[in-house]
């Protein structure tokens, strides 16, 4: 009798939903927007150690004459170490991230040679992101109409934005953040 419901057993779990198991395998392609990420997480370890990096030049400047200027520098210095440590972990999540998306196109060249994979359909609004520009004339605009952009510049760059500024600037703080990158967008 035990054989008999191991058996059975054993043959249910080999039942499977043919249909739905297909339109899985054909999707298959839909699942890389899961896996591919949007941004690049070096690029936005980098943007957040900047912010870190200024932040501290501007606490410690703003709070010069005050009594608390060693409790701010204590808490800069523990912003540094934090931004330090987050750059690390970016590293290693982006080694994780290449190996991940290693592995995904490993998985689809192989079940491809089975089944019908369908393309994944890219939109519009992707293709127009994937673009997006230098433009110096653009970058200057949208400084002058940013309050952040315009912090940054009279900080880091003294007010003044030449075209090896304005490139740094666009990759720095535009590229990658969606806010930014719709705003220059709409500049004409």
């Amino acid at each position: 009798m035990k054989l008999k419901k191991l058996v059975e057993q054993f043959v249910e779990e080999q039942e499977i939903d043919e249909q739905a198991f297909l339109e899985s395998v054909s999707n298959y392609s839909s699942y890389g927007k899961e896996i591919y990420r949007e941004y690049d997480i070096i690029e936005t370890a980098k943007k957040l150690s900047e912010i870190a990096r200024i932040a501290g030049i501007h606490a410690v400047r703003e709070t010069e004459d005050s009594f608390d200027k060693i409790t701010v520098g204590r808490n800069m210095k523990e912003l540094k170490s934090y931004s330090e440590q987050f750059n690390k972990v970016a590293a290693e999540a982006k080694g994780l991230q290449q190996r991940t998306e290693s592995l995904f196109e490993d998985m689809g060249r192989v079940l491809s040679r089975y089944y019908e994979i369908k393309e994944d359909k890219v939109n519009e609004s992707t293709l127009k992101e994937a673009s997006i520009k230098f433009d110096e004339k653009k970058v200057d605009k949208l400084i002058q109409s940013d309050k952040f952009l315009n912090y940054i510049v009279k900080k880091e760059f003294r007010g003044k934005v030449d075209k090896k500024n304005a490139e740094k600037i666009f990759d720095m703080y535009i590229i990658g953040d969606k806010a930014m990158e719709k705003k220059y967008l709409k500049i004409k």
